[in-house]
């Protein structure tokens, strides 16, 4: 008696002929571009960790440069204290107005060095954090 093939035995042999190879090479191909892609990340990292620790270092400056800020205010207005200080009521009305003209001098000072600091420092920080977004 001849030996009978099974009824599931065909459609399996053609799965795995037709189907499987066409399964596994777009499976393969699809893993390759998912490792490709990670291996570009991975190639990139170095760059974008150096460009976010080259960001926070000129964000640390900047909050350094503003730390100067205050002192220099400070400064001015002691300076500006010590020739009020100076009028008394002997001083003539000259000397009066000669005082209030360093003291206007010294307050418009503060009003162009604080714009002078503050102003570039906002400036290179926003460009510092748009450059560290960038880099996310």
């Amino acid at each position: 008696m001849a030996k009978m093939t099974p009824k599931w035995f065909t459609p399996c042999v053609l799965f795995t002929l037709l189907v499987l190879p066409l399964v596994t090479s777009a499976g393969l191909g699809a893993l390759g571009t998912i490792l490709g892609d990670v291996l570009g990340v991975v190639q990139d990292l170095p760059s974008v960790v150096t460009n976010l620790l080259s960001n926070l270092q000129i964000v640390n400056d900047l909050l350094t440069t503003v730390d100067t800020v205050p002192s220099i205010v400070s400064k001015t207005l002691s300076e500006v204290e010590d020739l009020l200080s100076s009028i008394t009521k002997d001083t003539s009305q000259n000397e009066i107005l000669s005082i209030l003209n360093n003291v206007l001098n010294l307050l418009s000072s503060i009003l162009n060095v604080v714009p002078g600091i503050v102003l570039p420092i906002i400036s290179d920080l926003t460009t510092a954090l748009s450059k560290l977004l960038s880099t996310l």
